[in-house]
C-alpha cells in the first residue's frame, strides 16, 4: 500500500462523484483480503445488480442528474468487476430479512436482484446470509463493514456510513467489538443453503 501511495487509484477518474470520505474506503477495499458487511436497508453495494444500484443511488440522491446517476452506478459496477477479478478476496454479507422484500426500483428490479443473489452464490468467494425476522432483533445497531487484511501488521478497520459522511474505527477494542458482533450475526443468521432456499421461494412467489 505504501508503494502504491503515490499512484492515483483506479477510482481517480470518478473524483467528481466520489466524496473524499468514500475514496478512503475504496482504497481500503481494494487491498482487503476479506470484506464483511451487515446491511439492514438494501443489498450491499458489491452484490447489487446495475438496475438495483441505480435505484438505490437515486433514492439517496433524488436531485442528482442523470449523468451523475450514470457515473455513480458505473463506479459501483467497476468496484464489483475488480472484486470478481481477484479470486482470493472474499465477500461475506449478512442482511436483514427485510432487504429481499423491499421493492427498491420496483418489483421487476427486485426480482432480478434476488436472482442475482442466487447466481453469485456459486462463486467460492461470496457468502450471503439472511437474519430472519423470527430472531427478534440483532446485536448490531446499524449497518457496518469490516475490510480485513492479510498483512499481520495492517489492522482491520470498521467503516460506518451516515448521512453526512463516514466514520472509520481502528482502535483495537472497537474493531474487536464489531468483529464479535459480525460473528454473532453469522451464527444467528440463516445458513447459506437456507438463504438460497428462501430466495428461491421468493422468486417463485413473484
Amino acid at each position: 500500500m505504501v508503494g502504491e501511495s503515490n499512484q492515483p487509484g483506479w477510482w481517480h477518474p470518478f473524483s467528481d462523484v466520489l466524496p473524499p470520505w468514500f475514496a478512503d474506503y475504496v482504497g481500503l477495499e481494494k487491498s482487503a483480503a476479506r470484506v464483511q458487511t451487515y446491511e439492514v436497508s438494501f443489498v450491499p453495494g458489491l452484490l447489487q445488480t446495475e438496475e438495483y444500484a441505480r435505484a438505490v443511488i437515486r433514492q439517496g440522491l433524488p436531485k442528482a442528474s442523470e449523468d451523475e446517476l450514470d457515473r455513480r452506478t458505473t463506479l459501483r459496477m467497476r468496484r464489483q468487476h475488480l472484486f470478481n477479478q481477484r479470486s482470493s478476496t472474499r465477500r461475506c454479507a449478512v442482511i436483514d430479512e427485510a432487504v429481499p422484500h423491499r421493492p427498491i426500483g420496483g418489483r421487476t428490479v427486485l426480482a432480478r436482484q434476488r436472482r442475482h443473489l442466487l447466481e453469485i452464490a456459486s462463486l467460492p468467494t461470496v457468502s450471503r446470509q439472511v437474519v430472519p425476522f423470527g430472531l427478534g432483533g440483532s446485536s448490531a445497531e446499524s449497518a457496518f463493514t469490516i475490510p480485513r487484511f492479510a498483512e499481520s501488521d495492517l489492522p482491520d478497520v470498521v467503516y460506518l456510513e451516515h448521512l453526512c459522511g463516514a466514520m472509520y474505527l481502528d482502535k483495537t477494542d472497537e474493531v474487536e467489538l464489531y468483529a464479535t458482533v459480525v460473528h454473532r450475526l453469522e451464527v444467528d443468521a440463516q445458513t447459506t443453503d437456507e438463504t438460497r432456499k428462501m430466495l428461491t421461494k421468493r422468486l417463485k412467489a413473484v
